[in-house]
């Protein structure tokens, strides 16, 4: 028997959870159908938590293990300078080019998902945005307190430190490299076991939000998709552009 892919049971999962969410929506009620979308989204909330959950591990094998195996420092050292200045200015091409999205599009405008923490959000509002603080927050204090706040931009910093330091060092980091390039292996395999739940998670989110709010939120949801996936090409527009 051939086996479905990964891609065929994502998009099954939406179209079962748009046809339970209908029918939960129509035939239940209002309060049932609040039940049930607070009952189902435990599916998406551990599917999210074991995404987060290997983030930090993998980004980290991956790059120190890639940067490592480049070649000799000097080469190693243009490279990364050239990266990480291309990073930095990325960065915050991506910032100013989705503050002009947000403030063009307004995306999201009339769609509450969820409860917003009034404290979390006054203390993100009263930070201005500058460039010191964009480069001083991109310098983890700790790798440790990184990974556990799964600060990606920390957390990509360090590694590539870490990566040319494991470079320059030779054959006296062969060992560490060689661990991780281990470590690289099995979590590949292991995002490969997160990702098989992702056609139940998919399943949940989609019937859960229906059977709440109707069908009519997919309307919403898709206008909002559309702008993300605009702005994310105009970004790599420019981005391929200005690399050519």
């Amino acid at each position: 028997m051939k086996k479905i892919s990964l891609t065929k049971m994502i998009i099954l999962g939406l179209i079962l959870g748009m046809i339970a969410g209908v029918a939960i929506n129509n035939m239940a009620s209002a309060e049932t159908a609040k039940s049930y979308a607070q009952d189902i989204s435990i599916f998406t909330t551990i599917f999210l938590r074991m995404v987060k959950m290997i983030i930090a591990p993998l980004v980290i094998s991956t790059l120190v293990v890639g940067i490592a195996k480049m070649g000799d420092a000097k080469t190693l050292g243009r490279i990364f300078s050239k990266t990480f200045f291309l990073f930095i200015c990325a960065s915050l091409l991506s910032i100013a080019l989705g503050l002009v999205i947000v403030n063009m599009f307004q995306p999201g405008a009339g769609i509450n998902f969820v409860a917003h923490d009034a404290g979390a959000v006054a203390a993100v509002q009263s930070e201005p945005f500058t460039l010191k603080v964009f480069i001083s927050h991109a310098v983890p204090t700790s790798i440790i307190d990184a990974m556990a706040r799964n600060e990606i931009l920390q957390i990509v910093v360090f590694s590539i430190f870490l990566g040319c330091s494991l470079a320059a060092v030779g054959e006296k980091g062969a060992a560490i490299v060689k661990v991780l390039d281990s470590l690289v292996h099995v979590m590949l395999k292991l995002t490969g076991y997160v990702m098989l739940f992702a056609p139940l998670t998919v399943f949940a989110a989609i019937s859960g939000l229906i059977a709440e709010r109707g069908l009519g939120v997919m309307v919403s949801a898709g206008i909002f998709m559309g702008e993300f996936y605009l702005t994310l090409g105009m970004l790599w527009a420019i981005l391929i552009g200005l690399s050519t």
